[in-house]
């Protein structure tokens, strides 16, 4: 086993060490837990990762199996996740629009890459702001595939499993009908981008409910100052508020009800891109 002193997160699903290779590389290594539904976890995301070799997507270096021990060793991401950045650490090189959406781009790039050239195409199934890291150089990174799904060949969607995922996250029509698609993890892409936009958890709520209910409804109202994070500065705000706008109503596509109501991944990512040059524009 390994020294308290190292270990740097501890969830349902295991508890994570930072480690050192004998080539003197930095891991993190995910020691699963024993319960049995955990190792179903390890062989999916084992499965899925052989499969995936992307700049955006975390990389599996190898892992351990025998018996009851199973073990997982990863690239080491030391700038932590992007859930810390927003809601837990006060001074942060994400304190500033331009980083925001280039984490944004980041993540969509590699989500991108899952549905449309993987082989074969990957649902993630938890896309969320803790599975998302940042490593050297603030270079963002998917992580964490316990629970995607590799599609069949020819098809768009997947019944064969049980619903699972993270509640504020899951796309309710996944919910309610156990059809997983593509446009599940769009959805949890679309919270994501909330909480970049507005600086709220996911998981928040007021006396009127779901705080990023009331982001929603501000933003369909066209109140995109009220919208945005309000620990994030304000200098230059005018300058960038269409960008944000284009941002904000990207966001709300990718939430929409209907499932095939929201863009691919491909057609984010384009949009990002513009939005990206919009923001080169504005800041000359």
């Amino acid at each position: 086993m390994f020294a308290d002193k190292f270990c740097f997160s501890d969830g349902y699903s295991g508890t994570v060490y930072r480690g050192k290779l004998d080539d003197g590389r930095e891991v993190a290594i995910k020691w699963i837990k024993e319960r049995e539904h955990l190792k179903d976890m390890f062989i999916a995301e084992t499965e899925t990762l052989r499969h995936v070799n992307h700049k955006n997507i975390i990389q599996l270096l190898g892992f351990h199996a025998s018996g009851s021990e199973c073990a997982l060793v990863y690239e080491y991401m030391n700038n932590n996740s992007l859930y810390s950045h927003i809601h837990a650490i006060g001074s942060s090189t994400l304190m500033s629009w331009n980083a925001r959406i280039k984490v944004a781009l980041d993540v969509a790039w590699g989500i991108e890459y899952l549905h449309e050239f993987a082989g074969p195409r990957i649902v993630h199934r938890d896309i969320k702001s803790s599975n998302i890291l940042l490593g050297e150089n603030w270079t963002t990174k998917v992580s964490d595939f316990g629970l995607s799904v590799l599609l069949p060949k020819g098809l768009d969607e997947s019944e064969e499993y049980p619903v699972a995922g993270t509640g504020d996250y899951a796309d309710p029509v996944y919910l309610c009908t156990g059809r997983l698609t593509t446009k599940s993890d769009v959805y949890g892409y679309g919270i994501v981008l909330l909480e970049l936009l507005s600086g709220y958890k996911a998981a928040d709520v007021d006396k009127d409910g779901w705080m990023l209910d009331t982001i929603i409804s501000r933003i369909l109202q066209g109140k995109i100052d009220l919208s945005l994070d309000r620990n994030m500065p304000t200098e230059a705000l005018f300058e960038r508020i269409e960008v944000l706008t284009q941002m904000a109503n990207l966001a709300m596509d990718c939430v929409r009800k209907r499932a095939v109501d929201r863009p691919s991944m491909s057609c984010v990512v384009d949009r990002l891109r513009m939005i990206t040059q919009r923001l080169l524009v504005v800041c000359l």
